[in-house]
């Protein structure tokens, strides 16, 4: 006979054993949408920037922009600062390349990639959400001294209005340098882990 259980006072008990597979059919299934962080990863986008542009700073990478959307909700940028389309712990994957003809490669070159983080709708931007990579150049023998630099990093998006991203690509020491981040040269990739 089955267990009832009321508000009433004295009421029975749910016994151990009494609750059998059979009791808990396919209707009564928990979806994962009920569950936090369940569905796994939803929301995937790549963009890059196909264009090959010399300077010696460029802040922020504002133009050229394409972007893919892989899985789920799109990211979505204007003049280079991105906004989420939802919030939670999103994890960035930088990769750029820098180009140099070796005929006015006089010096060995640094060069960064940076990306910072807005909290107040891209007013203004703290140091505290800064990665940097940094890549000395070489010559493999041709014509180009290039350096290829990537590092991730992780932000915790609490507010889509006011949580802003923008990438910033430095050279030290020269404005001879192509940056390039598409094709096989690089991009940026967004993906959301799960809830903040």
């Amino acid at each position: 006979m089955p267990t009832e259980i009321s508000g009433s006072t004295g009421v029975n008990k749910i016994q151990d054993n009494t609750i059998v597979n059979a009791d808990i059919n396919s209707s009564a299934a928990i979806a994962n949408s009920k569950l936090v962080g369940a569905g796994g990863i939803t929301d995937i986008s790549k963009w890059s920037v196909d264009a090959y542009t010399t300077s010696s700073t460029i802040d922020p990478i504002s133009s050229g922009w394409s972007g893919t959307t892989i899985k789920g909700s799109a990211m979505t940028q204007s003049s280079g600062v991105f906004t989420f389309p939802s919030t939670g712990y999103w994890r960035i994957d930088i990769q750029g390349t820098f180009f140099m003809s070796n005929t006015t490669a006089l010096n060995i070159e640094n060069v960064a990639i940076q990306c910072f983080k807005s909290t107040d709708g891209g007013s203004s931007w703290g140091s505290e959400h800064i990665i940097s990579a940094h890549s000395n150049m070489d010559s493999p023998g041709d014509d180009w001294w290039r350096t290829q630099v990537g590092q991730s990093v992780v932000v915790d998006i609490t507010n889509t209005a006011n949580d802003k991203i923008k990438f910033l690509s430095m050279i030290y020491g020269s404005t001879a340098v192509y940056h390039h981040f598409g094709g096989v040269n690089g991009g940026f990739i967004f993906t959301r882990l799960g809830d903040t």
